[in-house]
């Protein structure tokens, strides 16, 4: 493995012209980690849209060493968000999905509310989604929506967050939902009622700490050729200890 990440980055080292989607997503998948590539000066922002560990990059927090991809999921049966008439404020709920969705989980342990919902929720071989709060849900906006991936799916999505609405009756029944607006590449918001919503098809979140976890590796065949086709020399290769036999 060691062998390989050596021949791995020495692409970046030697050809400007590796630096691309379709190359850093062919790293990924031989098991080259993110913070292997932002090592090797790769910035965040060519990491969003990539697909990688269960869903589409859209955020990296250098600082913590956190990477959030998103999916849609579309197969679930008439989710709603909370159980019953909500008459407070859930006022714990805050910037973090993840911790929201665990709170709403604990909070409604009916099996048809969304904490619920994605507490046994297994997708793409991981078991830790989320419903993305505001703020994560407007990134899943700008660095994927706005990048064309995924088409329409990450255009809109309802939010772990509140949107309280004094004017209404019930006002802390209503979540807020996030839209892309296409004409100033920004997002707006609005609000749904979280109790009478029925959701089948949702955005999901999950994060996870990118210097420990990697991607599912592949045959590094194909990479040695695309190496070689980038304009690495097989004395390059040789320097990072591949033999002559592969």
């Amino acid at each position: 493995m060691k062998k390989l990440l050596s021949i791995l980055l020495l692409c970046f080292c030697f050809s400007a012209t590796a630096q691309n989607a379709s190359t850093i997503q062919q790293l990924l998948d031989e098991g080259v980690t993110i913070a292997n590539l932002l090592d090797a000066n790769i910035t965040p922002d060519e990491l969003y849209g990539i697909e990688y560990e269960g869903g589409y990059i859209f955020d990296v927090d250098t600082i913590n060493k956190d990477c959030y991809v998103a999916i849609r999921y579309s197969h679930f049966i008439g989710l709603s968000w909370v159980s019953d008439e909500l008459w407070n404020s859930l006022d714990s709920l805050g910037e973090d999905g993840q911790y929201n969705t665990s709170y709403m989980a604990n909070l409604y342990g009916q099996t048809n509310t969304i904490g619920q919902a994605l507490k046994y929720l297994n997708h793409n071989e991981k078991s830790d989604w989320f419903v993305p709060s505001i703020v994560e849900s407007q990134k899943i906006i700008l660095n994927l929506h706005y990048k064309q991936v995924g088409t329409t799916d990450f255009q809109s999505m309802r939010t772990s967050n509140q949107s309280y609405q004094a004017a209404w009756s019930n006002p802390n029944n209503y979540f807020a939902s996030i839209s892309a607006d296409n004409s100033v590449e920004l997002y707006s918001q609005g609000s749904f009622n979280a109790e009478n919503i029925s959701s089948t098809s949702i955005v999901i979140v999950r994060k996870f700490n990118y210097e420990n976890e990697i991607g599912t590796q592949s045959t590094s065949i194909f990479l040695k050729q695309q190496l070689q086709d980038e304009g690495v020399t097989i004395a390059n290769l040789l320097d990072a200890n591949i033999t002559p036999d592969e």
